[in-house]
């Protein structure tokens, strides 16, 4: 209850965030009660529900890191909370790591574009994309450990490698037709 009920927030915030209309974000909060707030599932957790909760929250951290007037070392962070959630989101319910790759895509997009329009500005924020990819990388492997030196040790439980589906198996699946 508390993961849809934070997923709710999210949602009404982010749309207020893109419309900054009240009436437009409550009406989408209200279509999402219908639509998960009905569902007789919602007081039974697995994966779907974390599922809801790991893509919405990565594009709240994706608005709060496009925020106007964001100084680099907030950036940082928010590029690092993204890494983090990433990683977490992808043991835990691979589908919703497509979030961060529609983020990677956009960004890519929005980089091309910057390069076309102001070649010499572009070159000027190379130090700030490296320094973005590196956090991104870092606070990847850091949840990696988190994840497979403290999470799955702690519980004492025996995973087999054998059956393990990994990110090449999600990534081919995405290549089929």
């Amino acid at each position: 209850c508390f993961i849809s009920t934070f997923v709710g927030y999210l949602t009404f915030k982010i749309i207020y965030s893109f419309t900054k209309n009240s009436v437009v974000s409550l009406i989408g909060w209200i279509i999402y009660f219908l639509f998960i707030g009905t569902s007789p599932w919602l007081l039974i957790p697995y994966t779907d529900s974390l599922g809801l909760f790991f893509p919405i929250t990565m594009v709240r951290v994706y608005q709060l890191y496009k925020m106007p007037n964001n100084e680099f070392k907030n950036k940082v962070k928010y590029v690092f909370v993204l890494g983090f959630l990433s990683y977490i989101a992808f043991r835990i319910k691979p589908q919703a790591f497509i979030m961060i790759i529609a983020i990677i895509m956009f960004e890519i997009v929005l980089l091309i574009n910057k390069i076309m329009l102001d070649y010499k500005g572009f070159l000027k924020k190379i130090k700030k994309i490296i320094v973005f990819i590196t956090t991104f990388a870092i606070s990847v492997l850091l949840s990696y450990f988190l994840v497979n030196n403290v999470m799955i040790k702690s519980t004492q439980i025996k995973l087999d490698k054998e059956r393990e589906f990994g990110f090449t198996h999600f990534f081919m699946m995405g290549l089929n037709e």
